[in-house]
């Protein structure tokens, strides 16, 4: 009979992916153990979304070793994606009304999850995004971005705060340049996990730049990514000429690293030395290889959005919010949307979801100009890119260098931030790879003993498989690194000359607190 005959052809050419779903499955199955003393219905349901997982898991594991062999980069990218997405929306989880103890319970609450749930649906489509924490739960510049400072400095772009420092600190300060695709306060959420506190405590002047939420369709008001290359520079010359400080610190989170690191070269063409050392917190610098972001920014994709930015005059924050959700859609859309709307739960309290709900807009001009520089053409890494009459040539920076790199980072993932090191082959050069991803891995403050990191200073030339392979792995945050890292380069303490400095308002300022 054929049928016979070709499924056991089937079975004998597919013999390993038929043992790596009996692997997904039996490891899936464990994870129910605490399950088997529970009702049956809960039971049956549950094991029904783990054997989704199982074949979820198959179905990659076949696309990644009998498909994605046979296609260049950016189409793994994609067979990968699209095909993960498919799967994860699909799965038994995203319908709880295939689940009897679901059903159950909303029978025993009267239905009020449901009818919890159709408020936050209302909410969210409101403001035109999903919502992760309530919004009543922080403000910011009470239960957010409250260590005590000041605006020293102000115009339409950003505002620049300097934190009251301890009597005696160290002589060289530091500046933290944010993202200004989102706000600087991830720096200082809570007095427990403020890394700006932190590096107070540990005897350091502190300075942030707070960027200005551009205003949608105000023409008047579209900067250019030479505005934010110049602020910066005009903020060290502050520091270093006005506020009697020799020499800092500079230290660049996301976007906001690729823009010191242009500053850095900038300043190196003026023969102007005053950058004792750049840290770079999970930035990517070398765009040869695509990673998620590409898969939305092939040419004719890229002509539409660009249209659209240009007809609005900004890239609007709830958009972006909305595509960085997508981009990790089984944790932070499907999850949420059946916990928030079927289950009707109460949402989440975490200080970073909020900021991470926190929005800003992005002018249509330097947007354009970012990502055509970056993830469409690689002007960095190949030596192109010029910032008006300036070459951006990162391999003549010599300052020390700080890599921190994540290993969920589903932003700039740790082997795309790991590939930027050769660009800055003068300098001497750290690379650490943290816990957690983009933000979490980052906001991990000692005093939690979460997560690790692993430092490999011996194969800084070698493959990110083989640096890996051979680090050394530490418990805790990379905050204790980080710091020995920039005390090790401070030669003397002296007296904070804060009271000195101009006073325009108390942190955190006003541009932090517009909304999109």
């Amino acid at each position: 009979m054929f049928f016979p005959d070709f499924f056991q052809t089937f079975c004998s050419e597919n013999s390993e992916i038929f043992l790596q779903y009996q692997n997904f499955y039996l490891a899936e199955l464990l994870k129910l153990n605490k399950s088997l003393g529970k009702a049956k219905e809960d039971f049956l349901f549950a094991l029904s979304v783990n054997h989704h997982q199982a074949f979820t898991n198959t179905v990659l594991f076949y696309i990644e070793n009998e498909i994605n062999p046979k296609v260049d980069e950016l189409q793994k990218l994609k067979n990968n994606f699209y095909i993960k997405l498919y799967l994860d929306s699909i799965s038994p989880k995203n319908f709880p009304f295939l689940d009897q103890n679901f059903i159950k319970m909303s029978k025993e609450k009267n239905y009020q999850n449901l009818i919890d749930g159709f408020k936050h649906f209302l909410e969210d489509m409101n403001d035109g995004h999903l919502n992760h924490t309530c919004k009543n739960d922080y403000k910011v510049g009470e239960t957010l971005a409250h260590t005590k400072g000041k605006i020293v400095f102000q115009n339409s772009l950003f505002e620049l705060i300097c934190y009251e420092p301890k009597d005696q600190i160290n002589s060289i300060p530091i500046l933290l340049v944010p993202a200004c695709i989102n706000k600087y306060y991830i720096f200082d959420l809570q007095e427990k996990n403020s890394l700006i506190k932190w590096l107070r405590d540990n005897n350091y002047q502190v300075f942030v730049i707070s960027w200005a939420n551009p205003e949608m369709e105000n023409p008047k008001i579209n900067f250019t990514f030479s505005d934010y290359i110049y602020a910066i520079e005009s903020v060290i010359s502050k520091v270093t000429q006005e506020f009697g400080f020799k020499n800092l610190h500079l230290v660049g989170y996301c976007l906001g690293g690729i823009f010191t690191g242009i500053v850095a070269s900038i300043l190196k063409s003026k023969n102007i030395h005053c950058i004792q050392s750049l840290s770079f917190l999970t930035t990517q610098l070398d765009f040869s290889k695509p990673n998620d972001f590409s898969i939305f920014l092939e040419k004719s994709s890229w002509e539409m959005i660009k249209m659209k930015v240009l007809q609005t005059n900004s890239m609007d924050g709830i958009s972006m919010h909305n595509f960085f959700n997508f981009i990790k859609s089984k944790e932070m859309v499907f999850q949420y949307i059946v916990d928030s709307y079927y289950y009707g739960e109460k949402r989440c309290k975490i200080d970073f979801l909020s900021w991470n709900d926190d929005s800003t807009n992005i002018a249509s001009n330097f947007y354009i100009e970012y990502i055509e520089s970056t993830y469409m053409n690689d002007l960095i890494a190949k030596g192109e890119m010029k910032v008006d009459n300036f070459k951006i040539d990162l391999s003549k920076i010599d300052a020390p260098t700080y890599f921190l790199a994540t290993e969920n980072d589903h932003i700039v993932p740790w082997k795309d931030s790991y590939r930027s090191l050769p660009l800055f082959k003068n300098s001497k050069r750290r690379f650490v790879l943290g816990g957690s991803g983009h933000v979490a891995g980052v906001v991990n403050p000692p005093i939690n003993q979460k997560y690790k990191y692993f430092t490999n200073d011996e194969k800084m030339n070698a493959s990110h498989d083989d640096w890996k392979n051979s680090a050394t792995e530490f418990k805790g945050s990379w905050w204790v690194d980080w710091l020995a890292w920039m005390d090790s380069q401070n030669s003397k303490q002296i007296k904070n000359n804060y009271e000195k400095m101009p006073f325009i308002s108390e942190a955190p300022g006003e541009l932090v607190k517009k909304l999109c």
